[in-house]
């Protein structure tokens, strides 16, 4: 479970970065 919260983590996190521009 500890790995699925991390992975959705880490798409989110890139997701953010996309929509700022980075």
């Amino acid at each position: 479970m500890i790995r699925n919260t991390w992975h959705f983590y880490y798409a989110l996190v890139y997701v953010f970065k996309v929509l700022c521009g980075g």
